[in-house]
């Protein structure tokens, strides 16, 4: 991400009460390790060509709940990544239902 977006970023997080910055520019290991030890929940990456770095796509299949806000170059544009575990009641439902439903959530 380019310094000054970084920046404009940091100033924000920095005057939200409920947040703090702990990884300021950190290389992408770096990040993967403050995740893990709990130590951050969010991710803000910068995009270079606008998709995903593969990175930070394996790291949200490695830890649920994990949000990676990824911002494309010059902050034209901002993706939020995430996957979280869903539980939806379905009520009492026929197998045939059953598989209706599995067929319209694919």
């Amino acid at each position: 991400m380019p310094r000054l977006l970084h920046e404009i970023f940091a100033a924000q997080i920095l005057a939200a009460p409920d947040m703090e910055e702990v990884g300021g520019g950190a290389t992408r290991e770096m990040a993967k390790t403050l995740v893990r030890r709990g130590k951050a929940s969010v991710i803000i990456v910068g995009l270079t060509d606008g998709q995903l770095p593969q990175f930070y796509g394996r790291m949200l299949c490695q830890v649920p709940g994990l949000r990676v806000f990824a911002v494309r170059s010059g902050g034209r544009g901002v993706w939020l990544h995430e996957m979280l575990p869903r539980c939806t009641s379905l009520g009492d439902l026929a197998p045939a239902a059953v598989l209706d439903v599995i067929r319209h959530q694919a």
